[in-house]
């Protein structure tokens, strides 16, 4: 009997011990087949547990079956749950079940064993959407109570044989979810099927499997008579089971497999005549050890590298010695190995410009005096590189930029400067806008001040010169800031500092402490060394003070 669905209602009594077989039939269409409860009729309501949206509708009596259409009925909503209720009219019991509208099974494949037993499994389009299964088998297409019901929680049934009788069947699934304590249902997949115990009498000999990388590929001789194959695989240790069905060839690649270890493998021919399925004996064993070999790739992606060329970057893969980089026109034929590397990029620049490419990336790693390729490869970027650069040239150029790393031990920076397509790049794609014509980027990664004139998105360079800011100690601040206030310089006891261009409170623009009496009393700069203002050079320091008007945005990053 199904479980019943639990209901907080109140007034008429529930009838939970009532036959019925809830399901959604074309995603459109709820069904409800059920056993009669009362010979004066019913009535009926369905709502939109979203909208609140009603529907309601009376029944014959005898009629055991309630069909409601949402779609036409202009109630047909995605992802959304209903509950349905028939009453009898007098009001004496109740029927309430409730129903999901999310695509939840494609199909469902059945295959007969050697025992006789029926394995019937499904493919789960939404596996987020439903929390278990409901299979069933009966003699009838749409039973109130089919013969055989099973709830599960993942895609894969077996009935015994005890249970079965030769001839036709038919075997369903309907997926529901679980909310608040009640059981929503979904889409219904059905398939018929001829049953006979009796076993076929083909048989397969010479399976053969070789070893590849997560994988093995097997072989076998044609077996007379058979119509299809069904393929087994077994971990040490384990049981078989199966790995694919419906085979037509007589060689299948096995994949998915665990590094380094052992696996045996058999193939199953099938019979068919008519409706008739008959599955033969299983066929000798073949085993295979994988060898050690290295994930795949996870994601790819498009970057520039150091040398502003168009790349395929990706993350490092445990295990992997080295990477090859496969590519081919688009959605055309095989792929060609591009090259091999052991760094996480590589370079496009060797592929024609106007041409459309799939890319993909696998690992390689040696084991048993060989080097193995992963099993499938990484995600498919497909690009023309012309266009490509073209979209992302700014965007792409702009993610390299990166700001100076603090540690216990110092600072993390370069003295490699940005090119002048990366500098442009970074101000214009990140769109910073000044109040005056100029905008000063200070690099704290490169220790490198950039001088821009003209407005946002569209900011040319005028000057570029090296700097020193604060050390890991006190470190300048980064931010957007602006020019507020100047002052010629500050002087102490021997030394002094000129031309200051304050920007974020004390920290300002100045050249570094020189002699009183002239001369350099500091020398260090291209490096963290300041107590948090930004050091130049004696003519960068001036040029500031001198040409660049107060409000100019200052990005210190």
């Amino acid at each position: 009997m199904f479980a019943a669905d639990q209901s907080t209602a109140s007034g008429p009594a529930e009838l939970s011990g009532l036959k019925k077989t809830p399901y959604i039939k074309g995603g459109t269409t709820l069904v409800l087949r059920f056993a009669d409860f009362y010979s004066g009729g019913y009535n009926y309501s369905v709502v939109n547990n979203k909208t609140g949206e009603k529907t309601t509708g009376s029944l014959r009596s005898k009629k055991g079956v309630l069909m409601v259409n949402l779609k036409r009925r202009g109630m047909l909503q995605a992802n959304t749950g209903y509950t349905m209720e028939i009453a009898a009219k007098d009001g004496s019991a109740k029927v309430t079940t409730r129903y999901f509208t999310a695509k939840a099974l494609k199909d469902i494949t059945i295959t007969q064993n050697a025992d006789h037993s029926l394995a019937y499994s499904w493919v789960v389009s939404n596996k987020k959407a439903y929390t278990g299964f409901l299979a069933m088998a009966s003699r009838k297409k749409d039973p109130v109570q089919p013969e055989i019901h099973e709830f599960a929680a993942g895609g894969y049934r077996k009935i015994s044989a005890s249970g079965l009788s030769e001839g036709q069947w038919y075997v369903s699934g309907v997926a529901y979810r679980t909310v608040g304590g009640y059981r929503y249902y979904g889409e219904r997949v059905i398939k018929k099927i001829n049953y006979q115990k009796s076993a076929s009498k083909v048989k397969v000999s010479g399976l053969q499997a070789a070893k590849g990388s997560h994988s093995a590929q097997l072989s076998w001789n044609a077996a007379s008579g058979a119509s299809w194959y069904i393929v087994y695989v077994k971990p040490e240790g384990g049981s078989f089971t199966q790995a694919a069905n419906h085979v037509k060839n007589t060689s299948y690649k096995v994949t998915g497999l665990k590094s380094k270890t052992k696996y045996s493998f058999a193939v199953r021919p099938v019979e068919t005549r008519g409706n008739l399925v008959r599955i033969g004996a299983l066929s000798n064993e073949d085993s295979v050890k994988t060898p050690k070999a290295s994930a795949d790739v996870k994601k790819i992606s498009a970057v520039f590298n150091s040398k502003d060329e168009l790349s395929v970057k990706w993350k490092k893969v445990k295990g992997a010695e080295a990477y090859k980089v496969y590519y081919r026109k688009a959605g055309q034929g095989k792929y060609t190995a591009l090259g091999k590397t052991g760094k996480l990029i590589y370079s496009l620049k060797d592929l024609d410009k106007n041409t459309t490419y799939d890319i993909v990336v696998y690992t390689l790693s040696k084991d048993q005096g060989k080097t193995w390729q992963s099993p499938s490869g990484s995600n498919v970027l497909t690009l023309k590189p012309s266009e490509y650069i073209k979209k992302n040239y700014t965007r792409l150029l702009a993610t390299k930029v990166r700001t100076i790393g603090y540690h216990k031990w110092g600072c993390e920076y370069t003295t490699k400067k940005y090119s002048k397509e990366v500098k442009l790049a970074y101000v214009n794609y990140k769109k910073f806008s000044s109040k005056t014509k100029y905008l000063i980027w200070v690099s704290h990664y490169t220790q490198q001040a950039t001088i821009f004139k003209g407005s946002q998105g569209n900011w040319k360079i005028i000057r570029s010169f090296t700097v020193g800011t604060g050390k890991a100690s006190s470190h300048s601040p980064r931010g957007i800031f602006k020019i507020f206030r100047k002052e010629s310089g500050w002087y102490y006891n021997y030394t002094k500092e000129l031309y200051i261009s304050h920007y974020a409170g004390r920290n300002s623009f100045h050249t570094r402490p020189l002699y009183n009496g002239g001369g350099v009393a500091t020398s260090t700069i291209g490096r963290p060394c300041s107590h948090g203002c930004v050091r130049c050079y004696n003519e960068d320091a001036r040029y500031i003070y001198k040409n660049i008007p107060i409000g100019t945005t200052v990005v210190s990053y």
